[in-house]
């Protein structure tokens, strides 16, 4: 059942989870916005699956979950919290009444030439986004129900396939990451301004109607506000972690034109990025967001292993995957280090203030380069997990995951799985012509996946 924007369904009454806390302010969710901004430039919480019989490039700043191969097991390195276990050949135990119940409806295989559905996502706020290759939802908690926005998706290069070449589809990825990531965490922001209404509209009576009449207006000015927020946290993104380390690293004495310069550049960087993470997640709202981010893991890796899209099978998962955006982060950061050392070896202008200023610029264009060839590092590594330097190059990612994921509870997998089947039952229907739809429903259970 679809509904426009802002209503809720009036026959929903049941919720399998109390109404969870939601943050008191416009202010403090524009705040939350800028705390996430520059993790979603950096492609921390975006994720691409991808399996051996095709490939994934759903949202390349990556992450997703495990690698099945051709024999259909699932290998994934590190551990998870204590639900999470490895999958072989698509078993994960003896499966419950209501796994068996989703069993019949689940489909296995989208299209014949793929074992594994094209499916990645992201966390936002109190939700979490799903994309396939035609398809792009996000499923976000409003109090006692979920609210699901779908729409048709196509990536840029389905017009312009020299897009997709390697080297050049990372940078491409990138870009779209960005544009997903915002539109995002802006209607996540926008649930939540209307989860407030609805909360105060029960609360205060009179008041509360008068404000929830005003809706449409306060909706709209969170828009803007949350639009501006994200701009300003992606520059402060940049400024960090671009011309911050740079900086650092030319007040130390060191000669941008010296690797030593690129190797300490790389060493700040990569500090700068674990003391952030370390810092926002000490805040419960952002502690959430990274228990969703667990759940969207859990959520592929349920569909990766063949299992019914089930709260009671994506408990079993791990919360931790090699192709995680922080694995993405790493391999951003060594790459940098080579392709830095490689073109900005010579002075290029006689004050060396002014000289390091222009390489500061000149770093900002060179990062969708490095894009290019960390995300095909990745997917080797992701597609690679039986050999140890695919395990390898992923087992950084796997230990910076510990900051971006918590151990997840039952509400977030709900969200997360409702997220993953909406976008599965439209890929399915890929070539039908249809609009941007918002649902409000109970749970994941009532989102059909055939």
């Amino acid at each position: 059942m679809t509904v426009p924007a802002n209503r809720a369904d009036p026959r929903v009454t049941w919720s399998a989870y109390p109404t969870m806390p939601r943050t008191k302010s416009r202010m403090k969710k524009s705040i939350l916005t800028g705390l996430l901004g520059p993790i979603v430039a950096a492609g921390l919480t975006e994720e691409s699956a991808e399996s051996s019989t095709g490939t994934v490039d759903s949202t390349g700043t990556v992450d997703s979950t495990g690698t099945v191969d051709r024999a259909g097991t699932v290998d994934r390195a590190g551990t998870g919290d204590g639900a999470d276990t490895n999958v072989a050949n698509g078993n994960t135990g003896p499966m419950d009444a209501a796994g068996a119940d989703a069993e019949a409806s689940y489909p296995v295989e989208l299209r014949p030439e793929l074992n594994v559905a094209r499916v990645g996502g992201q966390a936002v706020l109190e939700g979490v986004m799903m994309r396939s290759e035609h398809s792009f939802a996000v499923a976000c908690r409003r109090n006692d129900e979920i609210v699901i926005r779908e729409s048709p998706w196509k990536s840029l290069w389905e017009k312009h396939r020299w897009l997709r070449w390697p080297f050049m589809r990372g940078g491409v990825v990138l870009g779209e990451s960005l544009a997903n990531g915002f539109s995002a965490l802006k209607f996540s922001a926008e649930v939540m301004e209307e989860a407030e209404r609805q909360s105060g509209q029960e609360g205060q009576g009179s008041e509360g109607t008068a404000r929830a009449e005003s809706g449409e207006t306060s909706s709209a000015a969170t828009g803007v506000v949350i639009s501006a927020t994200f701009v300003l946290s992606m520059v402060f993104g940049l400024a960090l972690f671009v011309g911050l380390p740079h900086i650092a690293a030319w007040a130390m004495g060191l000669r941008v034109t010296h690797m030593s310069f690129h190797l300490v550049d790389g060493l700040i960087k990569m500090i700068l990025l674990l003391a952030y993470l370390a810092a926002i997640g000490l805040m419960p709202d952002i502690r959430r967001v990274f228990q969703y981010h667990g759940g969207e893991h859990k959520s592929i890796a349920t569909l990766e292993a063949h299992r019914p899209l089930v709260v009671e099978e994506a408990r079993k998962q791990s919360r931790f995957h090699p192709r995680c955006g922080t694995s993405f982060l790493f391999v951003v950061v060594l790459v940098s280090i080579l392709v830095f050392a490689l073109t900005l070896h010579n002075q290029w202008l006689s004050s060396r203030w002014m000289d390091n200023l222009a390489k500061i610029i000149v770093k900002l264009p060179l990062m969708f380069p490095i894009a290019g060839i960390a995300y095909e590092i990745l997917r080797w590594s992701g597609a690679h997990q039986h050999l140890w330097l695919g395990r390898a190059v992923a087992a950084p990612g796997l230990w910076l995951q510990r900051l971006t994921t918590r151990p997840t509870e039952d509400e977030h997998l709900d969200v997360a799985l409702a997220s993953l089947r909406k976008t599965l039952w439209a890929e399915r229907r890929t070539g039908v012509e249809r609009d941007r739809t918002i649902e409000v429903l109970r749970s994941h259970r009532d989102v059909p996946v055939a």
